[in-house]
């Protein structure tokens, strides 16, 4: 009986330990990890442009919304394990981590932008104006919808980033948008 109490109290305190580590496993936004995270991009930039027959070919579906959807195109692709090698040389232990940190990036720099900009971005009326404009083609009214709705999709996770990931970021904004705009985003 004894044995059996035992037993189940180290595996509850294993859980225990475990989900602590689970919990603390991600990595907090500051501005080393923000620096990795740029140098990182460049990296992978350049890799991915050196791998484009292997990555053309596949699909994309917009804008990756989670990690899964980061990483499969370089599981389909089988240049997961070097994306990971060169992931490596900034820090990110895999390539999910590395999609979580870009996610997780790129939803706070959306909400430091949409308080920004809050006051002046009406949706709705965007879209009306699109759908009622008879000088747009319908195939290309089309488009334009589909490019607002994954915009508005951005926006609605944006608007959930963690207040923590926001404040770490917002300092940190001259500097990613110093390298958006040299990479023509």
């Amino acid at each position: 009986m004894k044995k059996t109490v035992l037993l189940q109290q180290t595996i509850f305190g294993l859980l225990l330990m475990f989900a602590g580590w689970s919990a603390n496993a991600e990595v907090a936004l500051s501005e080393e990890v923000v620096d990795r995270w740029i140098e990182s991009q460049q990296a992978i930039m350049k890799w991915s442009e050196e791998n484009k027959d292997a990555l053309d070919g596949l699909d994309h579906e917009g804008i990756p919304s989670n990690v899964a959807e980061f990483v499969k195109p370089l599981k389909n692709s089988g240049l997961y394990s070097e994306a990971e090698d060169v992931l490596e040389d900034y820090g990110f232990d895999t390539p999910e981590d590395w999609a979580g940190v870009s996610l997780r990036i790129m939803h706070a720099v959306g909400a430091v932008q949409m308080e920004a900009q809050a006051a002046n971005f009406d949706a709705q009326a965007q879209i009306d104006q699109i759908k009622n404009d008879p000088n747009i083609p319908q195939e290309q009214k089309d488009m334009m919808l589909k490019m607002m709705s994954e915009g508005l999709e951005m926006m609605e996770r944006a608007k959930n980033a963690p207040k923590a990931d926001v404040e770490a970021v917002r300092p940190q904004m001259g500097k990613i948008m110093q390298f958006f705009d040299s990479q023509g985003q």
